[in-house]
């Protein structure tokens, strides 16, 4: 067990479903609080901006960008878990 506490592998497809049911929210599962919570936000202001028709161009962007972007974090956590880092 290390200082901060035990450390888990996470699942890449948990954390596409994650992201799928709220953007960002599969960054959180992964631990990645901060980008998760960036990318709430920029998709709730893209879904205010859908008023000006920006947002609809926005909104699948980021939602796509949310999906893949959670997937890649999950292997790379659990790539450094493996390394022992």
């Amino acid at each position: 067990m290390s200082p901060s506490g035990p450390t888990f592998y996470k699942d890449p497809a948990i954390a596409v479903v994650c992201s799928f049911l709220a953007c960002g929210l599969g960054h959180v599962y992964v631990g990645e609080y901060a980008k998760g919570f960036v990318l709430m936000a920029a998709y709730a202001l893209a879904w205010m901006l859908t008023t000006v028709l920006v947002g609809f161009l926005l909104v699948p962007v980021l939602w796509v960008y949310g999906l893949w972007s959670a997937h890649r974090a999950a292997m790379a956590h659990n790539e450094r878990l493996s390394a022992g880092a």
